[in-house]
Order: structure tokens, then C-alpha cells, then sequence
């Protein structure tokens, strides 16, 4: 996850060219700062950005952090070195990102990695889902309703589901179906959804409401 729907550089790598969503999530609402669910809660998932590589780092094997997913005894009080540095230290390049980490051991659903007829499993009351994509396996959590609270567009997302819906059917009253629908969604579930633009007079990105 990420601190902020304002960072240009953040659209400009993840966004699809300004063509992408960013979904704000109430942290607290969605169960990411349960310290019993996770291993690392938002609440301490905040990443170091270093300009070296930090002293020490060696003190966390290779072999030790890739048995981080085999270990059901891995949390915060008992493995604090490992887990800081295998998951908390980057470049400072990477500092704009302004990332946290959320992780949680799904060990117990005993899902295949390469293959399984396996798909969903519940973990402490959390529903879990193997998604199968063309490369590999993804694992998602179901979370309720009301974590979802904001949604950002792109300032190129209209207009790219639009050239898109002009190839199959006409565009009526300026109204992008898939567009449409996103407005719907929002507007049921309370959710504030806001377009990305930027301010040609100070360069700073603006979040106008929709």
C-alpha cells in the first residue's frame, strides 16, 4: 500500500499512464492493523528507505528468509530482525513510493503453488482465494464493504474506456458504460471517488471530486 493518490511518479509507474485506479482503504475497517491476523499490521509496516544496504544485513540468511512462508511460529516478538530485514529496507530511490507492507502467513490454507484444486480457505475467519493467473498464482482476501472509501481516477481513464466502447458502440449523452457503472458502485457504497489532474500552474496534482 501506498500513503498518498498524489504522487506523479506513482502514476506514472503503476497508473497505466494516467489511465488507472487508485482504491483508498480504511486500514482499520479492512483489519490490517490486527496485530494477531498479521504478521506485520499496517500499524508497523512502514518501509526504510536507505542509501546502503543496511550493516548487517547478512544476519538473515537467504535460507532463513525463504522459509519465512513455511513458518508457522514467525511473528513480530520472536523474529523482529528477520522480518525487518526481509521486508522493510529499499533503495532510497524508491522513497517516493512511500510504501507499506502488510503480511500475513497463509501457510495453513495449504494452497499448491504450482498447482491446486484448491481455490479458497478461511484463515482465522478471513476468506482467502488462489487466483490463477497465465504466470503464476496470486492469493487475495476478501474484505468488507465498508474498508472501501475512496476511489481515484486517472485523468486518462475516461477517455481510454471511451475510445475503447467507440470500437463496439456508439457513445451516448458523453456516458462510458464501464464509467458509468464505477459511478453507480461509489455513490451505493458511500464511496468518494475523485479524478486526478494536474495543475499546470504549480505542477502539483489535484483530486477533483466526481
Amino acid at each position: 500500500m501506498t500513503r498518498t493518490a498524489l504522487n506523479p511518479l506513482m502514476w506514472s509507474h503503476y497508473g497505466d499512464s494516467y489511465k488507472g485506479v487508485v482504491i483508498g482503504i480504511d486500514t482499520c475497517k479492512a483489519g490490517f492493523e490486527d496485530g494477531d491476523q498479521f504478521i506485520i499490521p499496517s500499524t508497523k509496516g512502514e518501509l526504510g528507505y536507505l542509501k546502503t544496504a543496511p550493516k548487517q544485513a547478512n544476519v538473515a540468511s537467504v535460507e532463513k528468509l525463504m522459509s519465512v512462508g513455511n513458518s508457522n511460529i514467525l511473528n513480530w516478538d520472536n523474529e523482529e530482525v528477520l522480518i525487518k530485514y526481509g521486508f522493510f529496507y529499499k533503495m532510497q530511490e524508491w522513497a517516493y513510493e512511500e510504501e507499506v507492507r502488510i503480511v500475513k502467513n497463509i501457510s495453513d490454507a495449504q494452497f499448491g503453488y504450482h498447482f491446486s484444486t484448491k481455490t479458497h480457505a478461511y484463515i482465522n475467519d478471513q476468506l482467502w482465494q488462489r487466483v490463477q493467473l497465465q504466470t503464476r498464482p496470486i492469493y487475495t482476501l476478501k474484505l468488507p464493504e465498508e474498508a472501501f472509501v475512496e476511489v481515484y481516477v486517472g485523468k486518462n481513464a475516461y477517455i481510454d474506456l471511451r475510445r475503447k466502447q467507440e470500437l463496439v458502440k456508439l457513445v451516448i449523452d458523453h456516458k462510458v458504460d464501464q464509467f458509468e457503472l464505477l459511478k453507480d458502485l461509489c455513490i451505493q457504497f458511500n464511496i468518494g471517488l475523485k479524478c486526478i489532474s494536474l495543475d499546470l500552474e504549480t505542477w502539483a496534482f489535484k483530486a477533483t471530486p466526481i
